[in-house]
């Protein structure tokens, strides 16, 4: 399992877990927050710069 998959799985359980505290929160800022926290734990750091390095997502740079 590759840590970008690993974090996903975090982010999965954290987003459900802020539905049911949450209901009424925004469905893209639940999900954004969730990989958030995940990466967070992930990379145990609130470094922007590591944070961003962690990220499962795509850049924008080719």
């Amino acid at each position: 399992m590759s840590a970008a998959s690993g974090i996903v799985v975090w982010a999965d359980g954290i987003k459900a877990e802020l539905k049911q505290r949450l209901p009424r929160q925004r469905k893209t800022q639940r999900d954004k927050l969730a990989l958030l926290v995940a990466t967070m734990l992930h990379v145990r750091s609130a470094n922007l710069v590591e944070l961003a390095s962690g990220l499962p997502r795509e850049s924008d740079r080719h």
